[in-house]
């Protein structure tokens, strides 16, 4: 046989690398958000996917941010679950509620496709909320709104009850000092809220042999409170484009025939 040609050299490549470390505020924010993927994942899955799921981290810009990032597709589900726990506070209840207790006036119904919501973005189901003893300042706020205007079942325990609003200055050695400047007066329970916090419908214990097991009973526990919620009253959620299309044209049909007469 003829000889093997000999191998041809190997040929090596250069490259040079520029590796930048991730901040601290990155890698926060990248383990947060998978945190919260994770827990959506399991009400989806536990919901078969009828049941949404959104978590506040803060009454602060970063709190709308992450709220809307996901309230308009978890908003169109047959029920959402809201998570306030962890939530320090802030001041954008008003708008939270504003996007919550809007209610669903009809259908845009188009020649082709799936009728959609009117406002389009309308929550239109159960709402449960859930909350710990470190829901606290705005996150009290949200609490306190969900039970009195009756918008949905609030879970897990009672919210720490600070809602008073503070400021703070800075002396000469570096001490900086903080002094409560506004308080929150309601109509129903006066100063109440503060010092007291909100009380849950549903109390639910986070005990360490749960963090031990991984498990989440708080969020399990609203699961299971939506799921009723839902079989009782289910959500009004518009119908496959080929009923209402036959619907229509029943319509039309029905309305030419008395021209006709």
């Amino acid at each position: 046989p003829a000889p093997a040609a000999p191998a041809e050299p190997p040929v090596y490549v250069e490259r040079t690398l520029r590796a930048k470390a991730a901040s601290f505020e990155t890698i926060t924010t990248a383990r947060y958000r998978d945190w919260v993927a994770r827990l959506r994942a399991q009400v989806h899955a536990a919901t078969s996917n009828t049941v949404g799921y959104i978590h506040i981290p803060d009454m602060g810009e970063s709190g709308y941010a992450e709220f809307y990032r996901h309230y308009l597709i978890e908003s169109q589900k047959r029920g959402l679950i809201l998570d306030a726990r962890w939530n320090p506070g802030g001041n954008i209840s008003e708008l939270l509620v504003q996007m919550l207790t809007q209610r669903m006036l009809g259908y845009d119904v188009p020649r082709y496709g799936r009728p959609t919501r009117f406002p389009e973005h309308v929550r239109d189901g159960p709402l449960v909320l859930i909350v710990d003893e470190n829901t606290c300042s705005d996150g009290d706020m949200l609490a306190y709104t969900v039970r009195q205007l009756r918008m949905g079942v609030v879970v897990g325990r009672r919210t720490w009850g600070g809602v008073c609003s503070v400021d703070s200055e800075t002396l000469v050695d570096g001490t900086e000092l903080s002094l409560p400047v506004s308080g929150f007066y309601a109509c129903k329970d006066g100063y109440g809220l503060e010092n007291n916090g909100v009380e849950v419908d549903v109390e639910v214990d986070f005990r360490p042999q749960d963090y031990r097991a991984k498990r989440d009973p708080q969020l399990e526990r609203a699961i299971q409170e939506v799921q009723q919620l839902i079989a009782l009253a289910p959500a009004q959620l518009a119908a496959d484009s080929a009923d209402w299309r036959q619907r229509s044209i029943a319509k039309v049909a029905k309305y030419q025939r008395r021209r006709h007469q």
